[in-house]
C-alpha cells in the first residue's frame, strides 16, 4: 500500500546572492529590475533577484570571453574548468 508523501514543512531561507555575478563580482542589473524567486513547494516568494538585461548580458559575455582568452583558463582541460565552476 502506498502512502502519501509528507506535507512540505516551512523553512526559512535567506538567500545571500540576489545580484548578477559578472567578472567575479556581484552587481545589480543595469535597469535595476528584479524578479521573484518562488518556493516550488509552497508558491511563496523567497526573494527578489536581479533580472539581467541586454547590457548585463553583454558585460557577462565580454568578461567570459576575456577570462577564456587569458591563461591559465584557456589552456585548462575542460574537466578542470568544470571542477572549478
Amino acid at each position: 500500500m502506498l502512502s502519501a508523501p509528507p506535507a512540505p514543512t516551512a523553512t526559512t531561507v535567506t538567500p545571500t546572492a540576489t545580484q548578477l555575478l559578472i567578472d567575479n563580482r556581484w552587481v545589480s542589473s543595469e535597469s535595476g529590475k528584479t524578479f521573484a524567486t518562488l518556493n516550488p513547494s509552497t508558491g511563496e516568494e523567497i526573494c527578489q533577484v536581479a533580472a539581467a538585461d541586454a547590457a548585463g548580458v553583454e558585460k557577462a559575455v565580454q568578461s567570459a570571453r576575456k577570462a577564456f582568452e587569458q591563461e591559465p583558463w584557456r589552456n585548462m582541460h575542460a574537466s578542470e574548468r568544470g571542477r572549478l565552476l
